[in-house]
């Protein structure tokens, strides 16, 4: 997704609390970059406004293929699988919702990738792919795919993107958009598909090479946050991806990391405080269960998140000043569904249908504004759904 506020080099986020460990500089991280970027951010948040103001008067070029009726908020029923893990009308009627403003970004020249060139920014274009992937395979309608195959363009685009990506021109998508590639080829290769491959070695061996250098104390520090620095994601990405793609090196450093995510002094500070989301697209206490159930953790160990999780409302629609919390509704239902995996308690599964009807009634916020959510919001509720059938194609955990 584009942050509004830009996605900032690790040198530009700031003074951090009094006894945290400092931010890791990048190149990019420079005094010079900074000043730009904040010149940046503001000019952001005045266009925002700006365009908000005007959208009333004027009908917007890049409008988002309307939502049917049909969708209208209110009318929505959540998503439900029968007993046979199979998914059932309501929760493909929504993923084909979901798949509309999905197709449209996809197809735009919003970059000049080679292959991940539409919704905005690079990695918002890399789990547009995955998600159409996922529609195609869970609907049996493969124009989902075939969209995203059209977008990417073939197996020569792929490989100058990733050509990009070791010559290091995507460096500030670390560690989060490098994650979202492990998803997508993770996606690829349960459809026997090996075409994201190379682009997955390529982001995998930078992800181990992040995480190995990266200290434990920087790995739990950075597990609260709830945009793109959090280290939660990359750990969970690389669960994913290495138990698919039978990795047991990669899958035993993500363990590993899993650990010190998982101490019950990290469980109580990650979710005792804004774990749960409020103005950022992650909530970091969801992020913890989903790091519990994808590394074995028992529903015992993880009392302090499941009981934080427990006690989440729904949260009031966005507002233009915190555009990335749009997605934290659908990042919490995927603590729920992590919960029920720990547990295998039916209450965890209806948490996550209501919360996921929820978030599906409000269409004006994921099929709406482009640059602020018609981007990238819908590609959260798909993984959502995705992790619904992810147990059963795991290998088990060693």
């Amino acid at each position: 997704m584009a942050d509004q506020d830009l996605a900032l080099p690790v040198g530009c986020y700031g003074r951090r609390p009094q006894g945290w460990p400092p931010r890791r500089r990048s190149p990019a991280g420079s005094a010079s970059t900074c000043s730009m970027i904040a010149r940046q951010r503001r000019l952001a948040v005045l266009v925002t406004v700006l365009v908000l103001s005007l959208s009333a008067c004027s009908r917007s070029t890049r409008a988002v293929p309307p939502v049917p009726h049909s969708l209208a908020p209110g009318v929505v029923p959540g998503p439900s699988k029968g007993a046979s893990g199979e998914y059932g009308r309501s929760t493909i009627a929504d993923l084909e919702q979901l798949a509309l403003p999905i197709m449209f970004c996809i197809d735009q020249h919003d970059t000049d990738n080679p292959a991940f060139h539409g919704c905005v920014d690079w990695h918002s274009a890399v789990h547009a792919t995955f998600a159409l992937f996922v529609i195609s395979r869970l609907t049996r309608d493969p124009r989902y795919r075939d969209t995203a195959e059209r977008a990417v363009g073939g197996r020569t685009q792929i490989a100058m993107a990733v050509d990009e990506l070791k010559a290091g021109t995507l460096a500030d998508e670390l560690p989060y958009g490098y994650g979202w590639s492990l998803i997508l080829d993770a996606e690829a290769r349960i459809e026997g598909d090996s075409e994201f491959n190379r682009l997955a070695s390529v982001t995998s061996a930078a992800l181990v090479r992040w995480l190995s250098t990266t200290t434990p104390r920087e790995i739990i520090y950075d597990a609260i946050s709830q945009d793109y620095s959090n280290t939660s994601w990359p750990v969970i990405c690389l669960l994913i991806w290495a138990r698919i793609a039978h990795q047991p090196t990669d899958a035993a450093l993500a363990m590993h990391l899993a650990r010190y995510l998982l101490a019950k002094p990290e469980q109580s500070r990650v979710c005792d405080s804004s774990g749960g989301g409020t103005v950022g697209f992650f909530a970091p206490c969801s992020l913890l269960a989903l790091t519990a159930w994808l590394s074995g953790e028992s529903a015992g160990a993880s009392q302090r998140i499941l009981a934080q999780m427990a006690q989440y409302r729904a949260l009031p629609e966005v507002s233009p000043w915190t555009a990335h919390s749009a997605g934290v509704g659908f990042s919490r239902s995927w603590g729920d569904i992590a919960a029920y995996e720990l547990t295998g308690l039916p209450l965890w599964s209806q948490r996550f249908q209501r919360l996921f009807d929820y978030e599906m009634k409000l269409n004006n916020i994921w099929a709406g504004n482009y640059y602020l959510y018609a981007h990238w919001v819908a590609q959260f509720g798909v993984f959502a759904v995705w992790l619904e059938g992810l147990a059963r194609l795991l290998e088990p955990v060693q």
